[in-house]
Parts: structure tokens; sequence; C-alpha cells
């Protein structure tokens, strides 16, 4: 037998065995169980975007959803989400990581579309064209809004270090409509890290506020959140 006869053998008798290592290479590979915070919050996202697009959804449950798939893939304990209403001001429509008695005065602010451009009431820094870094050295907060913070008893917490986040730093990410107007946005605050988020995670939250803003902006015109 020739030498090319020899090996074209060899593959042949190799090939169970080969085929085996290579299935098992695909299924250890491409197993659809999340190995990583970045597949896990893939998948979490993967599965938030069927839920919001389902029209039959009311949007306080979207909205309930949006916070816990939040809350449950990426590091803030406090979240809320506020809505445009018919009179053009903004509103908190549903939160996590408040008392009670929190959430009770959270849920009866109001804002004006000029309240949330204003930097010289609510100092921020821009970190994209939808997401506003609200830092506590600033003080970007009025008295009334202080009862609303997810932690009073870390309010004198002093930052330590430049990628400390505490307690009284907010991130606003906006989603808006067609038009480009504003009608909601994502509020995050108390990592359970203490720190910064990751670029990574703000890419997270801007594509959620984004998908948020495409699956309400019909929905929200003329409804009251």
């Amino acid at each position: 037998m020739s030498s090319e006869g020899n090996y074209c053998a060899l593959l042949m008798i190799g090939k169970p065995s080969a085929l085996s290592a290579i299935e098992e290479l695909l299924r250890d590979n491409y197993s659809p169980i999340s190995r990583d915070a970045d597949e896990n919050a893939f998948s979490a996202v993967e599965s938030l975007i069927a839920y919001i697009k389902d029209r039959r959804k009311p949007i306080r449950s979207v909205l309930s959803e949006t916070i816990r798939t939040i809350h449950r893939s990426f590091d803030f304990q406090y979240i809320a989400i506020a809505l445009r209403n018919i009179d053009g001001n903004y509103r908190y429509k549903a939160s996590s990581g408040l008392s009670s008695e929190s959430e009770k005065v959270l849920f009866s602010l109001s804002y004006s579309q000029a309240d949330l451009l204003d930097e010289s009431k609510y100092p921020y820094t821009s970190i994209s064209d939808i997401t506003k870094f609200f830092m506590s050295e600033d003080e970007p907060y009025t008295l009334s809004e202080i009862a609303t913070f997810p932690r009073p008893n870390i309010l004198a917490r002093t930052r330590e270090s430049p990628d400390d986040m505490i307690a009284k730093d907010f991130i606003n990410i906006f989603f808006k409509n067609r038009s480009k107007e504003i009608i909601g946005y994502i509020e995050v605050s108390d990592p359970r890290s203490g720190k910064m988020p990751k670029r990574g995670t703000i890419v997270w939250l801007e594509l959620i506020a984004t998908l948020l803003g495409a699956c309400l902006c019909d929905r929200l015109e003329g409804e009251d959140g």
C-alpha cells in the first residue's frame, strides 16, 4: 500500500475518536450555560428583550422586569425607572432597594425636562449623550430628595478612592422616542462593591435603556405611565 493509502487508512481508523473529540469540544465551548458575567448579562438581556417586546405586558410589569434584570445581572442595589407623563413631567414609576417610606417620597417627586438637564441645579458629568453621572461632592439633590436615598445610614461616607461610588452618587441613563425626545430614564446607585461600574456595565445599561425606549415610545403616547 502506498504511503498515501496508509495515511487515508489511518484517518478512517481514527475518525470515530476524532469526531467524538470534536463533538466534545463543541459541547464544551458552545454550551448554552453562561460561564462569566458577560455571558450572564447577554442571556439576561436577551430574555428581557423578549419580555418587553410583548405588548400584552402592562407597562408597569415591563418596568419591574427591567429592574429585576438589572438587579440580578449587575452590581446595583438601588434601581428606579421614571417615565414622562402626559403633562410632560417625569415621575418615578418603579424602584428596587428602597424602604416603603423612601419609595413613597420617590414616587411623589416630579421633574420637568429642564430639571433633568439643569446642571446648575443638578450638576453632572456626561459619560455619553444618554448617560449622566451625578457626583456626591457636587450635591446634585435637594433636601426633599435626601429621604429617597437607598441607604441613609451611610450618607456621611466620603470618597476614599477615585473609583469609589458612594451613597449620594447616582447614574441616569435616558431613553428616547423616535423624535429623540426623552421619554424616561433608568437611575442606578449603591453598588454592592462600592466601586464605579465597569465600562461594559454602562454599555449594557445603555442598551437596555435604548430597547426600553424603542418598545415603550408608542405605548406611552397619551398614557399616564
